[in-house]
């Protein structure tokens, strides 16, 4: 038990010492998007938390890994929605993400058709003498 609480501290100091905020988008939005960790040494696991307001015209909410230069997700978590009956929060472990500069996305369907859509950039690299473009790999 020592090691994964040991493991969670470092992480968090890592990304406070290197000025990475975990959130994407302010308070106060309809949907919110925090991975951790944001820049690391891969494969790694990575935790992904998205927060959906609740509302009755959401149907579906999609968690996705789409590597740089591709539009196709190359790791994707969907789950359907009955509106504003679901959890205000969910939660989903990507384990042995590989190395790569990724797109974090954030997708949520509603009723009409229409989606709200965030992102956050990470980068694993997969030898600690590899670069995220200028952002430092350090791994706990």
């Amino acid at each position: 038990m020592r090691g994964p609480c040991l493991a969670m501290v470092v992480a968090l100091c890592l990304i406070s010492c290197a000025g990475l905020k975990p959130t994407a988008q302010p308070p106060g939005d309809p949907i919110a998007l925090a991975v951790l960790p944001r820049v690391g040494l891969a494969p790694r696991d990575v935790n992904v938390t998205a927060r959906v307001d609740k509302d009755p015209a959401n149907r579906n909410v999609c968690l996705a890994f789409v590597e740089d230069g591709s539009n196709t997700a190359t790791i994707e978590s969907c789950h359907s929605m009955n509106g504003a009956q679901e959890p205000r929060f969910w939660q989903h472990l990507f384990e042995q993400v590989p190395a790569g500069k990724y797109t974090v996305v954030l997708r949520v369907t509603r009723a009409d058709g229409s989606q709200r859509q965030v992102t956050v950039s990470v980068c694993y690299a997969g030898q600690m003498t590899e670069s995220c473009g200028g952002d430092s790999v350090a791994s706990p």
